[in-house]
């Protein structure tokens, strides 16, 4: 009967264990996401810049 509940405990232990461990990777893969399309935004915009400057000094 103790044994029973031990292996009970042990797996309801695992299985937060392992969720805990899912959410974590879940939230790392979506900061790595976030930053990946910030990184992609701020390249766009760059780029945008550096364009009207060059389109800024031929007209002069």
């Amino acid at each position: 009967m103790e044994r029973r509940t031990e292996r009970r405990t042990e797996r309801r232990t695992e299985r937060r264990t392992e969720s805990r461990m899912e959410r974590r990777t879940e939230r790392r893969t979506e900061r790595r996401t976030e930053r990946r399309m910030e990184r992609r935004t701020e390249s766009r915009t760059e780029e945008r810049r550096k364009k009207s400057e060059e389109e800024g000094e031929e007209e002069e």
